[in-house]
């Protein structure tokens, strides 16, 4: 049976578990490796990851009782009723069982009518782009970002609920 709740303290390990493995496959062949490493260091560190519960609305799935996939957004990021989402992960094995699609679907639930939800994906993530397109995302605008020497080759979808 799946499920998704609020995350927990408890948690932690298993977002990390699901943060380290669903980056990499997502993004090999897309980003340097390097890189990918150092961000999951920093990005995806237990404290990391404790303080950005304690700071956002973080949700985990559950799939026959193991915690398999979460949804992270910031409330309003960009200003009144502009929110981000931050993450929505689901290890390799458990996507297309529609997990994805519950997290999306519970995070949109937490928001105010008229409210706008944006995600940045790399442009070469067809995955990524397929599933928000199936989730009512549409394309807002292209971006290019900077972390230290990389630089990201971007697209920032937008939901408008």
């Amino acid at each position: 049976m799946n499920i998704v709740r609020k995350m927990k303290d408890e948690d932690i390990e298993s977002v990390e578990r699901i943060a380290k493995i669903t980056w990499r496959d997502t993004n090999k062949g897309i980003m340097d490796e390097e890189f990918l490493e150092e961000f999951l260091k920093i990005g995806y560190s237990k404290q990391a990851i404790k303080s950005r519960a304690q700071d956002t609305i973080f949700f985990v799935a559950e799939y026959n009782q193991r915690v398999v996939g979460f949804v992270n957004i910031m409330p309003n990021y960009f200003g009144y009723n502009k929110s981000v989402l931050a993450a929505i992960y689901v290890e390799p094995i458990y996507q297309r069982k529609g997990i994805g699609t519950m997290l999306i679907n519970t995070i949109i639930e937490q928001l105010p009518k008229n409210c706008k939800l944006f995600a940045d994906l790399e442009r070469k993530n067809k995955g990524g782009k397929k599933f928000f397109e199936k989730m009512g995302f549409t394309l807002f605008k292209k971006i290019d970002a900077k972390i230290g020497n990389y630089k990201f080759d971007r697209i920032r979808v937008v939901f408008e609920n």
